[in-house]
């Protein structure tokens, strides 16, 4: 197991040769490779697959690898630990707002691979769940394993116009237009400005034409937002629209405690 400095977990990758000088699989291969449900290789991490005569990992390599990724895209989504601990599909309270439920079990399809969209869109007002929902996806799917970053629209934006003025937008630009999903939550609610309005397009444009997985949530009715991206979102063939229904739950949730 390795580590990066500041002690982020980073996986082993694929290039760098085995102390024998046996050469690692490459990602699609050893994705495609079965894997044994036991260990075999009697501490050796790699063993001789009769089948095929030739070295495949280990199940227990395999399984460490997965973990240490898994851990370095929890520690890399921009989610403070406390907060993936606590906003959780398992802390999802459905008595207290029945016309959430169907946003909190699909939000839960979406972050299994269940929903085919590649958007999830969350609207309604304020204190229904939409960031508890957004939050708990984009953190069931970190600790799959898959690269998630999570940012709210008001602090992109801030972050957007410190990085235009040190000429270093473009590669945060390029980071959220690549990433494999993108959770951007309070839509509508950052402080826009021309570049921002820009930059905001770029990103989810890019998105939208290359179906990158995409959470969205917002406080906005729809006719708030420019109809190059109200166009985007109604598009039922790339997002599924979550409307949620109900009354504030923060006093409620402050009587619980």
């Amino acid at each position: 197991m390795q580590k990066i400095r500041g002690g982020t977990a980073k996986p082993v990758r694929d290039s760098e040769p085995n102390p024998n000088g046996i050469p690692r699989f490459n990602a699609e291969r050893a994705a495609s490779l079965p894997v044994p449900d036991e260990c075999l290789c009697g501490g050796k991490k790699l063993y001789m697959d009769d089948g095929r005569k030739e070295y495949v990992w280990c199940a227990c390599v395999r399984q460490e690898q997965d973990d240490v990724w898994a851990l370095h895209c929890l520690m890399d989504c921009g989610i403070q630990p406390y907060i993936l601990e606590t906003v959780t599909f398992d802390t999802w309270i459905p008595s207290f707002n029945d016309g959430c439920n169907y946003a909190m079990s699909t939000a839960l399809k979406y972050a299994t691979d269940e929903v085919r969209t590649p958007w999830l869109f969350l609207s309604g007002q304020r204190g229904l769940g939409k960031t508890h929902l957004l939050i708990a996806a984009a953190g069931m799917m970190a600790q799959r394993g898959i690269e998630v970053v999570y940012y709210s629209a008001p602090e992109l934006a801030l972050d957007l116009r410190e990085a235009e003025g040190r000429f270093e937008a473009a590669p945060l630009i390029r980071k959220l237009s690549q990433i494999r999903v993108l959770a951007l939550d309070d839509l509508g609610a950052e402080h826009a400005t021309a570049y921002s309005d820009s930059a905001f397009h770029q990103i989810l444009d890019k998105r939208y034409h290359e179906r990158k997985r995409t959470i969205l949530s917002t406080n906005e009715p729809l006719h708030k937002f420019p109809d190059r991206l109200k166009s985007r979102i109604t598009d039922v063939r790339t997002v599924e629209v979550l409307e949620l229904e109900g009354t504030d739950v923060r006093p409620r949730l402050d009587a619980n405690q």
